[in-house]
């Protein structure tokens, strides 16, 4: 799936659900979406890829992972989690790119 800005990601389908995943840099991205619901992950993920386009998420030390459940509505329905050293921080947001923004924060 083109998600723009040269970006590629892959999709998948799993009891009702459509997880479309890509990589950007040190960070796995996945989005998941309902079929059931009728969403549109690939929309959210190319508003995200357009997103990340301007901002500059964390260095994690290996391999940061982030989550976005458009089918979960509570405060950890989206999630971003990374590594540096021996520390591993993981924000949790109802809004997906208000879970981003919150990541993109902490940088110093």
């Amino acid at each position: 799936v083109d998600l723009g800005y040269g970006i590629t990601g892959q999709q998948e389908g799993a009891a009702g659900s459509v997880y479309t995943s890509w990589q950007e840099g040190n960070w796995y991205l996945t989005v998941r979406a309902s079929n059931v619901e009728g969403q549109d992950g690939v929309a959210l993920a190319k508003q995200v890829v357009e997103y990340l386009e301007s901002a500059s998420l964390p260095a994690p030390d290996e391999v940061g992972q982030i989550t976005l459940d458009m089918a979960a509505s509570d405060y950890k329905a989206n999630e971003v989690t990374w590594q540096v050293g021996s520390e591993v921080y993981s924000i949790h947001h109802q809004d997906p790119i208000s879970a981003l923004k919150m990541a993109v924060s902490t940088q110093n």
